[in-house]
């Protein structure tokens, strides 16, 4: 009873500070603590609920995230090869608070604004049958494998949980594969490329 009630205190003690992250608007933050409270106490269903309405949006901000780590390294690849900016031409772009503003020229904030769509991940075809115990990494390195499908994980996953998943499916494609062990998990796959997720 003892250990129960010191488990169920970690996951408590992860919600409240989920919620002080959502009230402050880190959506992500919050969202990856929920995730880790749901993970610790999955039959708690204010942490699963809480998890999975924060959940499009934390992806959403991610991408944007992404998007603009994107741009910023190629203006600052673009600036490095040429310096021939007209000053009535630069705008500043908005960025957090702890990055430097970089100045882009109208021609490369239009660019920007056509935004390519995220990577297409490729899977392997065919319908597979997955019989896995293992703890939520190795449980995606698995299916992602089966899959053809490398992983890198966020530097916080490995946290949330190292309690063993049983994660028996069969007879399903490699997309109802993922989307069943992001359930399985409590967690959510991004694109990186066709390859990575």
């Amino acid at each position: 009873m003892l250990a129960v009630s010191n488990w169920a205190a970690s996951a408590s003690d992860l919600y409240r500070q989920g919620r002080k992250y959502e009230k402050a608007g880190n959506i992500i933050q919050a969202y990856t603590l929920y995730a880790q409270a749901s993970a610790l106490d999955p039959k708690n269903r204010t942490y699963t609920a809480r998890t999975a309405a924060l959940q499009e949006k934390a992806v959403s901000l991610q991408l944007q995230n992404q998007a603009v780590a994107a741009a910023q390294a190629a203006v600052a690849k673009a600036a490095a090869v040429t310096n021939a900016f007209d000053e009535d031409d630069l705008i500043p772009l908005p960025v957090d608070d702890q990055a430097d503003i970089v100045p882009v020229t109208n021609l490369e904030l239009d660019k920007a604004r056509r935004a390519l769509p995220p990577p297409e991940v490729k899977l392997t075809s065919g319908h597979f049958d997955f019989h896995i115990n293992a703890q939520p990494q190795e449980l995606f390195n698995q299916v992602a494998q089966r899959c053809g499908l490398q992983t890198a994980f966020d530097s916080e996953f490995a946290q949330v949980s190292t309690q063993k998943v049983r994660f028996d499916i069969e007879d399903v494609d490699c997309r109802a594969a993922l989307h069943a062990a992001e359930a399985a998990t409590s967690s959510f796959l991004t694109p990186l490329s066709s390859k990575l997720v």
